[in-house]
């Protein structure tokens, strides 16, 4: 079965300058200067979509379930909401021919992971993090303005910060 062919956009404008830069827009220039340059760009078009990986998912999901576990208030909660991600994230592969081949999503084994990941760093986030103001995906920017990101969790104490950034590996 042949797809759809898809036109790749012409740029018609570059727009702006690259000011500030996030670990994740360093990744992708790294990879391809058009990736890290492509919200820049005014195009004749949208880009091709491609189909979401397994990999992305996870990472979404594995994601989610940080922020979740950084702010319940309870491990049933946690539970609740975790099964509600899984529920979330088995309706997404359920769209797609090249994810169903992997099974139901709930046994995966990076899913398993995730969840597992989830409890243990719902169980130790006061531990970890201390007393202090707790923040979850949050944008951050150097004083000079030049390097921003978005850690995972934060936790603001007294005149110091500790930084969280969890991936799925």
């Amino acid at each position: 079965v042949m797809g759809v062919m898809q036109r790749v956009p012409r740029v018609l404008e570059w727009r702006g300058e690259l000011k500030m830069i996030s670990p994740s827009r360093w990744t992708s220039l790294v990879q391809c200067t058009a990736k890290g340059w492509a919200d820049m760009l005014i195009l004749d078009g949208r880009l091709p979509e491609s189909l979401p990986s397994r990999g992305t998912l996870v990472g979404r999901f594995h994601h989610r379930l940080m922020e979740i576990a950084a702010t319940v208030s309870s491990a049933t909660e946690l539970e609740a909401q975790t099964e509600d991600e899984i529920r979330l994230l088995q309706h997404e592969v359920a769209k797609y021919p090249h994810l169903r081949r992997a099974g139901s999503a709930s046994g995966w084994r990076e899913i398993n992971i995730s969840a597992s990941l989830a409890m243990r760093m719902f169980e130790t986030r006061d531990q970890i993090s201390g007393e202090g103001v707790l923040r979850v995906e949050r944008e951050l920017k150097s004083r000079d303005g030049h390097l921003v990101g978005r850690p995972d969790l934060f936790r603001i104490h007294g005149t110091g910060a500790t930084v969280r950034e969890y991936k799925t590996g």
